[in-house]
């Protein structure tokens, strides 16, 4: 029975031979000690064992002839070199050290994040949320320096949200590639991932002081924290995520701004402020308070013709004048969205700069130069759109670009700052952007949550250090450079070796 079953021996050999490169291909690919690599393993073991138990003669005779003394050196030699690298291996795992060798130290985090890391006293955990076809390769090397150089207090993890909706919805996520940092109750959201945004959010974590924002109501406003398509309630909570205090008011039933507001929020009133509002305001601004004014066309409000004081303060006291039109883009649909077409240079417009925004029924706004007052346009329409005056057109559909209207580029949100006060003012004309039934697409969330940040200057409380960048130039070969190439490698390399294999057999012929 054993002889017949010996000339079959060769076949759990190969088996087990086979599964064990199985195993070792997915250990290393996987990098886990998967169920397959079990199992792999397993049929290894068995192979070898059952080869063993067909034909044992062959082994004996193998461990016994010349083959057994020489392989037995070599597995030796084998066994020493694969110790080496295991004691190599576990010095490193045990001794994270790296090296960047670039020559701008691209992969290094700046002085300033580095000496932060050193002096965290706080453990941050952060929880990436990234689809499975969204590649986390840039943002696991970001994770893992800040890992590395925080002395054991920050930790991370990826989550795909498909794979794990509960994490998600707890993390009220809308978008993927969201990082949600988290240290002792406090989280900070970003949704926009790189070094300096990291680093100002564990700063806020470690000095979690809250940002008081009143949301102005009575005229009709949007509403921050009842659902609908045109309220601002994801707003409201991504502004509570990133530790903002937010809370109502209504200056006629309290004619007073309380003393811990940082500012104003003004969504779409539909009505205007009446003039005590107004004044109130006006002192708010003149202490270096600051306002948030989202607009709607006049036409489109409840009191539309009516004296906006609001509007004339505006116009006074910060050169900002409200349009009364709306932005047409005939090669939109619909063709009342105005899409930006460029961004201002500005901190609010950092975090849009690779996406696309848009803003339904958008209206102009026009600056005048005011003496203490800069301002910014951050947001300009396409060349092919324009500002619709003829109202009458517009309710008929019949719009048409004529001598009246304001050809694109059209401004349709700027930022205003006091040098005096520090008073900071963002007005955008309009409001739709933010609601929830626009603010998850493209940009306009990063867009809406960055200019509350630059009001509530929030925007960046560490500003890194810009590394110099070396340019290079790829100076392509002449055509003499690419006739050397091709002579070296065809010609050149086949003579050395023709060359030196004459010279080996003329010295063996004199050698006898």
């Amino acid at each position: 029975m054993m002889k017949k079953l010996q000339k079959y021996a060769f076949i759990p050999l190969i088996v087990g031979l086979v599964a064990a490169v199985v195993a070792l291909i997915l250990r290393i690919t996987s990098g886990q000690f998967t169920i397959a690599v079990r199992i792999s393993i397993i049929l290894a073991v068995i192979g070898l064992v059952l080869s063993i138990v067909f034909d044992p003669g062959s082994i004996l005779q193998f461990f016994q002839g010349r083959q057994a003394k020489h392989g037995g050196n070599a597995l030796v030699l084998t066994l020493a070199v694969i110790g080496i690298l295991v004691i190599v291996n576990l010095f490193i795992y045990n001794n994270n050290v790296s090296w960047d060798l670039t020559e701008d130290k691209e992969n290094s985090l700046a002085e300033e994040t580095l000496d932060i890391l050193d002096n965290l006293s706080i453990t941050v955990e952060a929880k990436a949320f990234y689809t499975s076809d969204t590649s986390t390769a840039a943002a696991e090397t970001l994770f893992e320096n800040f890992r590395r150089n925080s002395g054991g207090k920050f930790e991370y993890e990826f989550i795909n949200p498909y794979d794990d909706p509960v994490a998600a919805n707890l993390a009220e996520i809308t978008r993927n590639a969201t990082t949600v940092l988290s240290a002792e109750g406090q989280t900070q959201m970003i949704t926009t991932l790189s070094e300096e945004n990291l680093i100002n959010a564990i700063v806020k974590l470690q000095n979690p002081e809250q940002s008081a924002v009143y949301v102005l109501t009575g005229h009709g406003e949007e509403d921050f924290f009842t659902s609908g398509d045109y309220s601002l309630v994801e707003l409201e909570s991504l502004m509570e995520s990133k530790n903002y205090q937010i809370a109502t008011l209504n200056l006629v039933s309290s004619p007073s701004i309380p003393e811990d507001a940082k500012a104003i929020f003004l969504a779409a009133p539909q009505i205007p402020l009446s003039q005590d509002e107004v004044d109130l305001l006006a002192d708010f601004l003149a202490n270096g308070g600051s306002l948030i004014l989202l607009s709607e066309p006049d036409f489109l409000t409840e009191g539309a013709g009516e004296d906006n004081p609001l509007d004339t303060y505006l116009q006074d006291e910060w050169g900002l004048t409200m349009g009364d039109n709306m932005i047409i883009d005939p090669t939109i649909n619909p063709m009342n969205y105005a899409i930006a077409g460029q961004y201002g240079d500005h901190p609010i417009t950092d975090a849009v700069n690779n996406y696309t925004t848009f803003f339904p029924t958008a209206h102009s706004l026009a600056m005048e130069a005011v003496s203490d007052v800069t301002y910014d346009e951050l947001v300009l329409t396409t060349s092919d759109s324009w500002a619709e005056t003829n109202i009458e057109g517009l309710f008929n559909n019949e719009a048409d670009y004529d001598d009246a209207d304001i050809a694109g580029p059209v401004t349709i949100a700027v930022a205003l700052e006091n040098a005096s006060t520090g008073t900071r003012v963002v007005v955008i004309g309009d409001s739709d952007f933010a609601t929830d039934n626009f603010i998850t697409a493209y940009g306009n969330m990063d867009f809406a949550i960055a200019m509350v940040d630059w009001v509530t200057e929030n925007e960046n409380l560490i500003n890194l250090s810009v590394a110099e960048t070396t340019s290079r130039v790829l100076v392509p070969p002449t055509n003499a450079t690419k006739l050397g190439i091709i002579l070296v490698g065809l010609v050149g390399i086949p003579l050395i070796i023709i060359a030196v294999g004459i010279v080996v057999a003329i010295q063996r012929k004199r050698t006898g």
